[in-house]
Parts: structure tokens; sequence; C-alpha cells
């Protein structure tokens, strides 16, 4: 299989799989506003965001570290057992460490109703700890079906169990529990594929293993502080719950663009790292063009949707829920930005250079708060999101400096140019096209569809994508007999 077959089989598999945390968190969002309100909602919201934001540090730090020592492992059987250990020592060890400092944490957001339910969702984190073994260790051993079956039975579980818990009238906790029921469910279905035995002999050791994740840690905290601190800013200067039950609904919406960092850098790791193994450094360039060139293009698709977003906002979440509504406008672009952002460090840790994402991602943060400090007294929760968006651009700006030095990081400048025009015409056009209720839907739909339109005839797709496209369309012709 070439490079950029492999890139997008397994890219492929973890879109569709992490793809249905979209539509799984948009579901449990849209039923918690309206059973919760926006105060408890924001409640709701701080207490996973920060077991989240603890969580997703571990687990973007050691996964290339797990997929790198699986992939590359003789007898991948004698490195598993190592790897589940670290998973659970950490895990543990994070999940204490919320449960007694949860009077602190609720203290400095300035909600002291979160303690019991900090205290609740820390059993999250030794659980998601062992899924993220589990899942990982599956994509170093190239099962990416498999791994892509787990997240997709997660997702699925996660709006049933919190649905089901919440409407019986256990409010919160309910719903907190029933994240949790799901995290238990996917590591069910991974070890189905491979079980990691605690105790069992390892020919991985710590420094080995530390070698590799302890220079992420620093910059995936900073991309983690980067996607979660703004929430937390919000109440810490002064924002109600209310503000943040609008904030976080609004990050909800913002969160489809992410899942294509999620997706792709992991395998991005995988397949740049073989093909500059073998010596093939035009294959790597080419998987990383792809890579960076599907993060652009995603910028005119998700236009649409800060276009329309006061109309999403209220069709997901209510009238009560409108306020929301601009600051997805802002958001859904910086997410975009986040992500492409992500696959860049990505690269960078394929390239064996893993302290270089600290220049993207310090200079990023930097801005961000800055313009916390600066914009959220005089404009709320909106100034919090511009924040975000200036930090996360950069981030992107910071990367396309340092392709001077690693090519793999060169960002196709004329997709990004294609990209934005496309993207701001949707835009002007999804503003202008007012739409109520839920026609906001049909419109979607039809920017989004026009988009790749749009792009090919501005000349995006290349000789061997319109001979492939071409082929399909005569594929399709035959199959209906024309």
């Amino acid at each position: 299989m070439t490079g950029r077959r492999h890139l997008l089989a397994g890219a492929g598999w973890g879109l569709a799989a992490e793809g249905l945390a979209a539509p799984s968190g948009l579901i449990t969002v849209a039923f918690l506003t309206r059973m919760l309100g926006p105060e408890g909602y924001g409640q709701y919201a701080l207490a996973v965001g920060v077991v989240v934001f603890l969580d997703g540090i571990w687990a973007a730090a050691s996964s290339r570290a797990v997929i790198r020592h699986v992939g590359q492992a003789k007898d991948p059987a004698l490195v598993l057992p190592f790897i589940l250990r670290v998973h659970v020592a950490v895990g543990l060890a994070l999940g204490a460490l919320v449960f007694l400092t949860s009077g602190v944490i609720s203290g400095v957001l300035g909600e002291p109703s979160l303690q019991p339910y900090l205290r609740v969702f820390a059993l999250d984190l030794p659980l998601a700890a062992i899924g993220e073994a589990h899942v990982n260790s599956l994509l170093g051993l190239g099962r990416y079906r498999f791994r892509a079956l787990a997240r997709a039975v997660r997702w699925t579980v996660r709006p049933l169990a919190i649905i089901a818990l919440v409407a019986a009238g256990y409010g919160i906790p309910g719903a907190l529990v029933g994240g949790i029921v799901a995290t238990s469910c996917e590591i069910a279905v991974a070890r189905v594929a491979v079980r990691p035995r605690l105790w069992g002999a390892s020919t991985l050791t710590l420094p080995t293993f530390a070698a590799t994740t302890v220079p992420l840690l620093a910059a995936t905290t900073i991309t983690s502080l980067l996607r979660r601190v703004d929430l937390f800013f919000l109440t810490a200067l002064g924002g109600t719950a209310v503000a943040a039950g609008h904030y976080a609904a609004a990050q909800n919406v913002a969160l489809v663009p992410a899942l294509v960092s999620l997706a792709v850098s992991p395998v991005l790791v995988a397949a740049v790292n073989r093909a500059l193994r073998d010596g093939s450094a035009d294959k790597a360039q080419h998987i990383a063009r792809d890579a960076l060139r599907l993060c652009v293009l995603l910028l005119p698709v998700f236009a649409t949707l800060s276009g329309a977003a006061g109309e999403v906002a209220v069709l997901l979440y209510g009238e009560a829920f409108a306020p929301a509504g601009p600051i997805v406008a802002v958001l859904v672009p910086a997410s975009v930005l986040l992500s492409l952002s992500a696959v860049q460090a990505s690269l960078l840790v394929a390239l064996d250079r893993p302290r270089l994402t600290l220049a993207l991602t310090i200079p990023a943060l930097a801005v961000a708060l800055t313009g916390y400090v600066l914009l959220a007294p005089r404009f709320g929760a909106i100034g919090v999101a511009w924040g975000t968006f200036l930090g996360a651009l950069c981030g992107v700006a910071c990367g396309a400096a340092l392709s001077r030095r690693h090519a793999l990081l060169r960002v196709p400048l004329a997709s990004a140019t294609r990209a934005v025009v496309v993207a701001a015409a949707v835009y002007v056009c999804a503003v202008a096209w007012p739409t109520p209720g839920s026609y906001v839907v049909l419109k979607l739909a039809a920017l989004a569809a026009a988009v790749p339109a749009a792009l090919a005839l501005l000349g995006e797709l290349d000789l061997g994508e319109r001979a492939s496209l071409a082929a399909l369309v005569r594929g399709r012709d035959r199959a209906m007999g024309v």
C-alpha cells in the first residue's frame, strides 16, 4: 500500500469513528441544555472540562510514544504490559489529584458547587487512561478497524447512557456517570482485539518510554490549555455559570473540526515515521502535504457553520442559548486553525523534533492569554473567543515560519488561498440567507455541497485526483447502465 493510501485508509477509519463524536456530542448537549438549563449545563461543562483537560494532556503526550514503540517492536506482546502499567499509574494519580483538590479547583473557578461533581467524574480518569493504552496500541499494531469500532461504541453508548440517567432524575451526577459508562464500554470492546497483561514481562523500560513522552508533555499541556483554558478564564474573570453554559455550548459546535486532527495526527506520525525510516523522503513529503491540505480545506466547509451560527445555536439548544451564536462564529475557525497547528506538531514529532513543538504552542498560548486579559473584561464571552482565535492563528503562523527549516511543515499555499476565497464566499452566503428553524440544516447542506465544486473550479484537484474522480464517475455511470 502506498504512503498516501496508507494514510487515507487509517485516517478514514479514524474519521469514521471520531465522526460519531460530533452527532453524539450534539445530541447529548441538546438534551442536557434543555434539561439542566444554562446554569446547570455550565456547571456540568466546567466539571467535565477539568477532567478532559487533564486526560487530554496525558493522552496526547503518550499516544505518539505508544504508537511508535508498539509499531516498531518485533514482539508487541513484550511491550504492551509496560504500556498498560504506565497508563494505569498515571490515570490513578490524576484521578486522585482531582478528587483531593476538588475544593480548591471549585474555588478558583468561582463555583463551589462543582466539588461533588468533580469527585464523581474523577473516576473517569483511570478508565480513560486504560482506554487510551488499548486504542493506541491497536493503532500501533495497524488494527485501524478495531480501534475505530472501540471508539464508535464509546460515542454511541455515551448519549444513550447520559440521557437514560438524567431522564431518570439523577441530574448532573447522572450525566457524569453516563460518560464513565461509555469509557468502560470502549475498554471492553478494545480488549477483544488486544489484551495486555498488567503484570506481564516487558522489554520496554521507563527511560525509553519517557524519552519520547516527556518532551511532549509541555507542548501537549499548552495545546490542551488552548482548547480548554478559555472556559476556565471566563469564570475565573467573573463570568457566571450561565455565561459558562453559553460558552460551553458554543465549544461543542466548534469541536467538529478538531475531530479531524484527532483522527489524522496519530496515523500521520506512524505513516511519516515509516516513510522516513525506509529512506523515502518524497513519500513522507506527499503524506505530510495531504494531511496539511486536508486541514486547510476544512476552512470553507466550516465557514458555512460560522455564517449560520446564531440559527444553529437556537436550533440545537433553544432560545435560551441564542447568546452562544456569536461565540460559535468565532470558535469554529479557531478550531480549524488549532487542528492545522496540531497536525504541524505531529509532523515535528515524526521528524524526531518534539521539543520544537514548543515553538508553536508557547507563542500561541501567550497570545491567547493576552487576548483573554485584554478582551474579556470589556467584551465578556465573545472577547474570550477572540483570544482563542488569535492564539490559534499565532500557532499556525509559527508553524509556517518553521517550514523554512522543515519542508514537511509547508502548508500548500495555493490550496490555502483557494480555501480562504471559497470560505469568504460561503460565509457571506450563509449570513445573507436567513433560514427559520430546521431549514438551516438544508442551507448548511446546500452550501457545504457547493464547496467541493467551487474548489474544483478554482483548480484545486491535481491530475491524479481528477483521474480518480473521473474513474469513479465512469464506474457509477456503468453501474447505472448509462
